[in-house]
């Protein structure tokens, strides 16, 4: 029975470390360039089969594949990151937008804030100034009003002397009407004696009386010229006697007459 090259490779195998190196290398060395020739064509068809000669019904390999649908999917990555560049960049602005209202209308409520805030200050200004000068001319007032301790002692110790002056010039004047009322008594009282010695007759002086010794400044009616009129009832009396003629026309009795007379006008100067 002859071995087939399968089992002669097995046999050699089997005693391969038994024999000398040199009988190892001469054993071994068409078995190394049988393995070279099978490397080569396996080579060879490997090209052939990624060559043009490579059927299309035959599985394509998982790298091809990978590589094949790479390229779509690549594509629709740059789309996403663009459009959601764009998106980024459109909230950027909307919400760049929105800060900026934001801070314009704070800026505003501040100046509307500095603006009342000024009004307020105004307004309390003025009053403050109104209130002081008010202040003032009621203090002024006040001052004019009352013065001071020496002013007042002086002003009441004048006020005092008027009034002493005054009261002393109507205890004078009371005085002296009541010499003149007394004066005025005695004198008409000596006119009576004179008229009833000389027999003359004198008419009533007013309508109070119907005799003229009646009319009398503190007995005739409020109505009559004479009534506390001693100065008035005086001119009457000298007009009277300057009138009067004695019925026996004696100068001497004519003299007495006109000095009395005189006497009643002096009398009533003084009233």
């Amino acid at each position: 029975m002859v071995p087939t090259e399968d089992e002669s490779e097995e046999l050699l195998l089997a005693g391969y470390h038994d024999l000398p190196a040199e009988l190892q290398d001469q054993g071994t060395a068409p078995h190394q360039a049988e393995q070279d020739d099978d490397f080569y064509i396996k080579i060879e068809f490997e090209k052939f089969c990624d060559g043009s000669v490579k059927d299309s019904s035959l599985p394509e390999s998982p790298q091809r594949l990978h590589t094949d649908y790479q390229a779509p999917l690549v594509l629709w990555a740059g789309a996403d990151q663009e459009e959601t560049k764009k998106q980024r960049q459109y909230e950027y602005l909307r919400y760049r937008r929105l800060f900026m209202n934001i801070e314009r209308e704070q800026v505003k409520e501040q100046q509307r804030q500095k603006e009342r805030q000024k009004r307020i200050t105004e307004i309390k200004s003025k009053k403050e100034n109104h209130r002081r000068v008010e202040e003032q001319r009621m203090q002024e007032t006040a001052k004019q009003q009352e013065p001071s301790p020496g002013e007042g002692a002086c002003e009441t110790l004048a006020q005092l002397k008027l009034e002493e002056r005054r009261m002393k010039k109507v205890k004078e004047k009371q005085q002296r009407n009541k010499e003149y009322v007394r004066y005025i008594e005695a004198l008409r009282a000596q006119m009576r004696e004179k008229i009833k010695l000389y027999n003359i007759d004198l008419p009533p002086l007013c309508s109070c009386g119907s005799d003229f010794w009646d009319s009398h400044p503190d007995t005739c009616a409020n109505n009559c010229i004479f009534y506390k009129n001693h100065k008035a009832y005086s001119h009457a009396l000298q007009s009277v006697i300057s009138s009067c003629e004695p019925a026996d026309g004696s100068p001497s009795v004519r003299l007495q007459l006109r000095d009395l007379a005189a006497l009643c006008a002096r009398s009533g100067k003084h009233l």
